[in-house]
């Protein structure tokens, strides 16, 4: 929500000060998860093996495309 506000700012200083406090929130809930993480409150879930060679086997490589001339 603070770069929302953010971005409405027109005084820099306030704008400033929204900026920061959305990067000070979104830090701390970030500490706060790996504070959870390691006391074993809250684990990360963890893909299959092999829902994640699905995942990883959808996305292939496609041969280079000939480049066809722009016409003006």
């Amino acid at each position: 929500m603070g770069m929302l506000r953010a971005g409405e700012c027109v005084d820099p200083q306030i704008r400033q000060y929204h900026v920061n406090g959305a990067n000070l929130c979104q830090q701390l809930a970030y500490e706060t998860w790996q504070y959870m993480n390691a006391k074993g409150y809250y684990q990360a879930p963890q893909l299959a093996d092999h829902t994640m060679n699905t995942m990883i086997n959808a996305y292939q490589q496609q041969p280079p495309q000939p480049q066809q001339p722009l016409l003006f």
